[in-house]
């Protein structure tokens, strides 16, 4: 059992004045006889009817909150935390019986934060990981179209449904307007290609993707790459 720190000094105390006071009646006669006097004295006080309940529950109050001091420092305290939804500018709010099964949730400890964009980023990745490509389409709505740092993704299911030249034409002009997002737009390009060539076997597309992604900025594919082939032919 570790105590608690802040009762550490009072205890040092303590033992210190026991070890004194021992001290002293053991090569001071006068004091070991006014020592006892005081404490037949003491015990005769407290001892008494009336006093001695008072003391008694005095005494047990002050072990309780001593105990329950303890325990909570060990355990810590009952705070908890309660789950609720709020809304980020753009996005949608939940339903009500959504929010509403939020709001029955407690959580013992502080949960991470977490946006709904990056919510339906995960989801979105998600879709295309397992090669549901139409299924992504279908929620990109909920990507705030105006952000530049979210268009890689919103190329890479674009082209994962064959909207190629779309996808192609929006990588352009976001690299246009927005030079800086280069090394995003060219990993998305190249993730393009993996997909094409893992999902649907697309070496052309996958051949054209490495092409774009050339375009924006050169690049070096390891031999262990399966690009690597359709890069050097």
């Amino acid at each position: 059992m570790r105590l608690p720190s802040q009762l550490i000094g009072p205890i040092v105390c303590i033992l210190a004045a026991i070890a004194g006071l021992a001290a002293l009646v053991s090569f001071n006669p006068t004091a070991r006889e006014v020592v006892l006097n005081t404490s037949i004295a003491i015990f005769t006080v407290f001892t008494t009817p009336f006093i001695l309940e008072i003391t008694s529950v005095i005494l047990f109050f002050t072990a309780l909150l001593t105990y329950n001091s303890w325990r909570q420092h060990k355990d810590g305290n009952d705070w908890v935390y309660l789950v609720t939804q709020e809304t980020e500018d753009g996005d949608r709010p939940l339903s009500p019986s959504a929010s509403q099964r939020l709001q029955s949730q407690v959580l013992s400890e502080k949960p991470e934060f977490a946006s709904e964009t990056e919510t339906v980023i995960t989801v979105l990745e998600g879709y295309l990981e397992l090669g549901m490509p139409s299924q992504a389409l279908a929620e990109l709505h909920q990507l705030p179209a105006d952000n530049p740092d979210f268009i890689p993704l919103r190329v890479r299911i674009l082209s994962a449904n064959l909207q190629t030249q779309e996808a192609v034409d929006l990588l352009h002009q976001t690299f246009e307007a927005h030079p800086e997002t280069c090394p995003q737009l060219v990993q998305a390009a190249l993730e393009n290609a993996r997909w094409l060539l893992n999902h649907l076997s697309r070496r052309d597309l996958a051949t054209q993707w490495i092409a774009e992604a050339r375009q924006l900025h050169p690049i070096l594919i390891s031999p262990e790459d399966p690009l690597f082939p359709l890069a050097n032919a």
